[in-house]
């Protein structure tokens, strides 16, 4: 790009440079006169050229060459157009291309020289030559340079806004799909983690139940299918997403609030028994708030049935006007052994803007509640 203006100007100084040397083919006038316009007019189609990079160097020249024309032969300024024009594409080159004290000071070089150059004209210029060079000379393109270059920089400033604003957005994406693939992954851990447990409990119960009745041997060893078959279905799904970065989330159906009877009775199935009571309308939920309370009942229940001494489970599911409520509480035969970790629970509520609490309760049992709020998401 740097390239382009040097190539333009180099142009513009060489058609002017040829057009005023034509010029003088027509002049008549001596000899040393004419060889003195001719290196003085090569001098302002130099500074033409240099007149981006040194416009305050390009403006004293035009300044020297105008003193030399106006002190040459009598016919030889009045008959030459090029350096006027010359002048016009200086003046507004200190406009365009200089900023504070280089535009005052080439202002003060442009206004020197008209000046000089009125007052050596033959004969010397009255009012109105001095109102024409403030005027056309050097306040009109001077004028149209400062209009060219905040027009610049105003375009300049809205490319980098917009620059800007493009780094900032991908900078979000990137740090969403970062968060979200540690989601993913997290929930990955929990849904082996919760399918691992569920398992060996209703393997238990099939090994119980086979010397004693093996028809209901048959059911529990159908629940562990069942339970495997769906983890391995979703893990599968969660894994797809982690190997294909550009990939939109698995069309599947995610695991879902709705669902939950079929989640309490898997676990009925794996020896613990649950009673759920559902309280309120049950609307269409976020998608987002759906998969969290979904993963929070799991979760609690998961927990549940890890309990050695635990015998029954209550899950309580309240659908108000702002806002879910999630209760899940197990009663065993002994206080709870320390504090139960509920793998990225926390997290994934507060994420939703809801709170989660999970507490040992009075006498032999655990509590898990938590809120989600539905008019914030």
């Amino acid at each position: 790009m740097a390239r382009r203006p040097a190539a333009l100007d180099a142009a513009l100084a060489l058609v002017l440079g040829l057009e005023m040397q034509v010029e003088l083919l027509f002049v008549d006038a001596p000899h040393t006169d004419l060889l003195i316009a001719r290196v003085s007019l090569l001098a302002l189609a130099v500074a033409v050229a240099g007149r981006r990079r040194f416009p305050l160097l390009a403006a004293a020249v035009a300044l020297g060459v105008t003193t030399v024309l106006e002190r040459l032969a009598v016919g030889i300024d009045d008959n030459l157009v090029g350096p006027f024009f010359a002048d016009l594409v200086i003046a507004y080159s200190v406009g365009a291309h200089t900023e504070g004290r280089r535009l005052v000071g080439g202002l003060v070089v442009l206004a020197a020289g008209s000046t000089m150059a009125i007052l050596l004209d033959r004969p010397p210029g009255g009012p109105e030559d001095f109102l024409f060079v403030a005027t056309i000379v050097i306040g009109g393109p001077v004028l149209l340079g400062r209009l060219v270059r905040a027009r610049v920089k105003l375009n300049q400033a809205l490319h980098d806004k917009a620059a800007a604003a493009e780094d900032e957005r991908e900078a979000k994406a990137a740090a969403a799909v970062a968060g979200e693939r540690a989601r993913i992954a997290g929930e990955l851990h929990q849904l082996v983690s919760d399918a691992l447990a569920s398992m060996v409990g209703q393997a238990t119960t099939a090994e119980e139940l086979a010397r004693s009745r093996p028809e209901g041997a048959e059911a529990a060893l159908a629940s562990v299918e069942t339970t495997a078959r769906e983890a391995l279905g979703e893990i599968r799904k969660l894994l797809g997403v982690l190997r294909h970065e550009d990939a939109e989330l698995a069309l599947a159906p995610q695991p879902s609030l709705a669902h939950v009877a079929d989640l309490v009775a898997r676990v009925r199935a794996s020896g613990l028994p649950v009673e759920l009571d559902v309280v309120g309308e049950h609307g269409p939920l976020p998608a987002g708030v759906d998969l969290t309370a979904y993963r929070v009942v799991q979760e609690a229940l998961a927990a549940a049935l890890e309990a050695a001494d635990a015998r029954s489970a209550e899950v309580h599911v309240r659908y108000g006007e702002g806002e879910l409520g999630l209760e899940v509480t197990d009663v065993g035969e002994a206080p709870p052994d320390g504090e139960r970790a509920l793998l990225g629970m926390q997290e994934r509520v507060a994420l939703y803007g809801g709170e989660l609490v999970a507490e040992p309760i009075d006498g032999a049992g655990y509590a898990v509640r938590a809120r989600l709020p539905l008019e914030a998401v």
